[in-house]
């Protein structure tokens, strides 16, 4: 295994993060954000994360500095004119490297929580209200208020981040843009966190959105070194055909559509939407990322606008699609974009589960993510079953109602829909459609050869048959995912007996491993996953990375035999 290539890229990889950080670090005291500039420092919060990912960072490009040999073998390439491929990555490095960078990266990512949660001698959560004859904050709290109106209590309140393993919880589901987070209750929820801070939630989805390792393929032309073979382990799902030519140049495309989807949707967001600039940043991060991280505790309901929902809808939708259609769409090959099966299957799912729960929520009384009650007429039922249901299939994780009181109908089609997931080479999670559809293809032509045993049916999807090596590595991946759900199910409620019923079990472990966000029940849309103890939240953190990196590209790295020196 080449130690010193994997170190190298790993190096470049927190120095990233490192340059990330300080991009959340210098909105925050510049004033870009809710409170104003530098009404809660986070300098220093983000300080220990900025001197490990240079200490570490630094360390880890140190050691995978080019040998003596290499550097003799580069020189020579440059003076005959010719480019220096250098070592090339193996497919166990690409697979070490990959686990090895998400397990890491979220490492780090978490320190900017944990830092905040223990630097500071002060906490600052919003003022309560009783209504216009409530005493002042001052009066009711005792003690000072920021010019945002919020009240500075003492650091003594036992703050979720303050556990590591909650820190590290928060990062691995922003990094696998899952959007489940231990925040929620007052005085320790989201809007209680400094801009900074919720910049840094939103930023590391994005990045996570298309996969760090595609950033690094597509910015730096040094990792062109096995890039495809990185790639193939990092992508959500199989890479569309037309997206093959070269890694560096397809991988810089597709974040090129990522840039654009995103300038489009943080514009939509500001205009009509009417979104202040950093809330619909925040906001258009998370929705290109399927990752769900909101600014505001009662998620995207928070704003009860028709038009931020609708463009939410679009950009979730967007962001669900494998993002090879986008090459082909560039390209002219519109034929085969609306030709493609999984597409099809995709919004055809989408449109059929939106009217079944629409019809059965009208004339219901629907309760927002804000407690206000609303009663569900024809459009008010299109409108939340449309972007719930786009929300779930897509793996975003966003919510304007709280469907946990919805029948049960409805809700069962919501957890189907967590199962499904978006499209492969997507931002989302899930199984993806084109596997489900592949299972089904070989239910039916299996099914068929029972009662008509000598014909041959070739399964094909979008007119390409499918090899017996496909199909068995199709069927293998949806059992094993089932069967970590079950496992990851059964652990959280031997962990949490007194707190998770199998229902909330059971979706928390579906939350996490298909990297949705809410569940059901404990872990619904109106609540988080604050109370797990630290033991299972290292539990769910893994099913998400899990679940990120497709299950395979982590668990054969788990396994004695990898790491033996074998070919």
């Amino acid at each position: 295994m080449k130690f010193r290539l994997i170190a190298r890229h790993l190096g470049l990889l927190l120095l990233v993060l490192g340059g990330c950080m300080l991009v959340a670090t210098l909105a925050e005291l510049l004033g870009f954000g809710r409170d104003g500039p530098n009404v809660e420092p986070v300098a220093e919060a983000f300080g220990a994360g900025l001197a490990t990912c240079a200490s570490l960072g630094g360390g880890l490009l140190f050691l995978g500095r080019r040998t003596a040999t290499q550097r003799q073998a580069r020189a020579a390439a440059r003076s005959r004119g010719e480019r220096y491929a250098g070592p090339q990555l193996t497919r166990r490095d690409a697979m070490a490297m990959v686990a090895a960078g998400w397990v890491l990266g979220a490492g780090v990512a978490a320190l900017p929580f944990f830092s905040w949660a223990w630097l500071h001698t002060d906490e600052v959560v919003p003022a309560v209200s009783a209504g216009p004859d409530a005493p002042a904050p001052e009066e009711a709290a005792g003690t000072p208020v920021t010019p945002a109106g919020k009240v500075v209590q003492a650091a003594g309140f036992d703050h979720p981040f303050r556990s590591f393993a909650a820190c590290y919880f928060e990062a691995m589901s922003g990094m696998t843009t899952t959007g489940a987070s231990v925040l929620g209750t007052a005085p320790h929820d989201i809007e209680s966190l400094p801009s900074g801070l919720l910049l840094w939630r939103s930023l590391i989805q994005w990045l996570g959105g298309l996969g760090i390792v595609v950033l690094f393929v597509a910015v730096l032309p040094l990792l062109g070194v096995g890039g495809k073979t990185l790639v193939q382990f990092e992508t959500t799902g199989p890479v569309k055909q037309g997206v093959r030519p070269r890694i560096a140049d397809a991988a810089r495309e597709l974040w090129l559509i990522y840039l654009g989807l995103s300038a489009a949707c943080c514009g939509l967001l500001v205009w009509p939407g009417g979104l202040s600039l950093f809330d619909a940043v925040n906001h258009t991060f998370t929705a290109l990322a399927t990752g769900g991280f909101s600014t505001r505790n009662a998620s995207a309901g928070a704003y009860d606008s028709v038009p931020v929902d609708l463009v939410l809808v679009l950009f979730m939708l967007l962001a669900g699609v494998n993002f090879g259609l986008y090459h082909q769409a560039i390209n002219g090959r519109w034929r085969a974009v609306l030709q493609d099966a999984e597409l099809r299957t995709y919004l055809l799912i989408v449109l059929a589960a939106t009217l079944v729960i629409a019809a059965m929520l009208v004339g219901s009384e629907l309760t927002l993510t804000t407690g206000q009650p609303r009663e569900a007429g024809v459009l008010e039922s299109l409108r939340h079953s449309l972007f719930q249901v786009v929300s779930v299939m897509t793996t975003t994780g966003y919510a304007t109602a709280d469907f946990d009181q919805w029948g049960f109908v409805p809700k069962a089609i919501l957890v189907g829909l967590m199962f499904v997931g978006g499209c492969a080479s997507s931002t989302g999670g899930g199984i993806k459609v084109v596997r489900i559809l592949t299972v089904f293809k070989v239910f039916g032509a299996t099914l068929e050869k029972v009662y008509r045993p000598t014909v041959v049916r070739t399964v094909k999807i979008g007119g390409a048959p499918l090899s017996e090596g496909v199909k068995e590595s199709v069927l293998i991946f949806v059992l094993t995912m089932i069967g970590l759900f079950v496992a990851g199910a059964l652990v959280l409620r031997l962990l949490e007996p007194d707190q998770l019923t199998v229902v909330g079990a059971a979706t928390a472990s579906a939350a996490t491993l298909m990297n949705i966000g809410p569940g059901l029940q404990a872990v619904g849309p109106m609540n988080n996953f604050g109370f797990f103890g630290s033991d299972s939240l290292i539990v769910m953190s893994l099913l998400m990375a899990l679940g990120r990196l497709e299950v395979f590209a982590l668990l054969v790295v788990l396994t004695p035999r990898f790491w033996r020196n074998t070919t």
